[in-house]
């Protein structure tokens, strides 16, 4: 029987890294970059260039005025006040069971958590929930998005730096409980 992949989600603030450390871990690696913002992003990938969704993405873009990150936090609360789950909703509905269609590989890794309802979904799956720190980078605070979730739910504080080991080690971990069930 194929294993199932071993759930890891990242949070902190923005800028931190979090996509960036998720692409390191995955690379050379049976792993799968999720992310509940998918459908936001899949959304305003009609909206606005890849540029300005990517190293732009504090800028207004000239085609709409607005940055790509000021778009998503305001249609992310658009979407959250019709349903407060609605990016668990989709992820889970895209995703269809994680222990099936992830079957075989090391690792999923969610690059975007941001709320408690969400850390309580990893956790529900049996997830770890790693906070990224980077020197300098702090929560500004200026919307719920860029505030910290409780550290109740945060199993490991760590360097964006020394994130890789964590989590090859916390793959390794893993396998072997996986292997003796």
């Amino acid at each position: 029987m194929k294993k199932k992949p071993l759930l890891i989600a990242f949070c902190a603030p923005k800028q931190t890294g979090k996509t960036t450390t998720a692409r390191a871990i995955s690379a050379g690696r049976a792993a799968k970059i999720l992310s509940f913002a998918s459908p936001l992003k899949d959304f305003a990938a009609m909206i606005f260039s890849e540029e300005y969704m990517n190293e732009k993405k504090e800028l207004p873009d000239p085609r709409t005025g607005m940055s790509y990150r000021d778009f998503a936090v305001h249609t992310g609360d658009v979407w959250r006040g019709l349903n407060r789950n609605v990016f668990i909703d989709i992820l889970n509905a895209s995703r269809e069971d994680l222990n099936v269609r992830y079957c075989g590989l090391d690792a999923v890794v969610i690059d975007d958590l941001r709320y408690a309802n969400e850390a309580q979904y990893v956790k529900d799956q049996g997830g770890i929930i790693i906070q990224l720190n980077r020197g300098g980078v702090q929560y500004k605070m200026d919307h719920a998005t860029e505030r910290p979730i409780d550290p109740n739910f945060v199993d490991y504080f760590c360097s964006v730096n020394d994130a890789e080991a964590l989590v090859e080690q916390l793959i390794e971990e893993f396998r072997v409980v996986e292997e003796q069930s």
